[in-house]
């Protein structure tokens, strides 16, 4: 199984590669795995050297009690693409995956890069008086909610999970709270609390906004009509960008659909890269 070890504090993240041509980093979102963008990689590996990986704390990469920040997974992200000495690079960030790879180009620019691939992720997640383009539950979701949501982890994770793939997937409304101790242990039984707490507050403190402005390669933006922002987020991105920006809307999809259909995310992707 291949590693590498980060130079920081030698965490051990795991990765795999299919494919060859130029390099796709597929960056995976918050209490997932490589393998949740996996199959988008294995339609693409035809044409293209596919690398998939898990964020420290998280998959088989080591289960770490430290650096369990956005910035942190972007630094994570930096080192393993020149650890694999890739250049011209395309990433894809779905979510949270979306929101390292923000957070990369405000640390490192489009060092490496030749293009961005945002899948439904907000520059800013946290909602405020003057910002209303960020998570969208029934309500905007602010820090009120962010800091409820922090307690409810600590006193009943299974609820929370309940409430929040209720937002995912419309016909977990209808499953009972009686049953969310089991969804706890279903995503508990891969992944640590105390790393999906920190990585989840992480995620919604960041302000990402800044560093729009440094997006200096194409990007694209896949907006599933279903999914958990407006509109304004990537029209924020696109007006921001110092290089075009692509926006394909996928209808009748929510925030899971690199999971649900990845054909269509992977052709989308094949698309935009043919063309940049």
């Amino acid at each position: 199984m291949p590693y590498y070890n980060t130079n920081l504090d030698n965490i051990q993240l795991y990765y795999e590669e299919r494919g060859s041509g130029e390099p796709i980093v597929f960056v995976h979102g918050w209490s997932g795995s490589g393998k949740t963008l996996m199959p988008m990689a294995e339609i693409l590996k035809d044409k293209y050297h596919c690398i998939t990986y898990d964020h420290r704390g998280l998959g088989a990469s080591t289960r770490a009690n430290k650096g369990l920040t956005i910035a942190q997974l972007a630094r994570d992200l930096k080192e393993l693409i020149d650890f694999l000495g890739l250049k011209d690079v395309t990433l894809v960030g779905h979510s949270m995956g979306a929101a390292t790879v923000y957070s990369y180009l405000g640390q490192f620019g489009c060092e490496n890069l030749k293009r961005c691939v945002f899948i439904d992720m907000s520059p800013k997640t946290l909602n405020d008086d003057e910002w209303k383009f960020g998570y969208h539950e029934e309500e905007l979701y602010d820090l009120p909610k962010l800091l409820a949501d922090m307690e409810l982890m600590n006193q009943n994770f299974g609820l929370f999970q309940l409430r929040f793939m209720s937002g995912l997937v419309p016909a977990i409304k209808s499953v009972p709270e009686a049953l969310a101790p089991n969804m706890a242990a279903g995503l508990l039984g891969v992944n640590d609390l105390q790393i999906l707490k920190s990585l989840w507050f992480s995620m919604f403190i960041a302000d990402h906004r800044p560093s729009m402005e440094k997006l200096t390669v194409p990007s694209l933006y896949v907006y599933p009509e279903q999914g958990l922002y407006p509109m304004g987020a990537p029209d924020f991105i696109k007006s921001q960008a110092k290089a075009p920006m692509e926006l394909v809307s996928i209808p009748n999809a929510g925030h899971l659909i690199p999971m649900v259909n990845p054909v269509v995310v992977a052709q989308a992707i094949r698309e935009f890269l043919e063309k940049n």
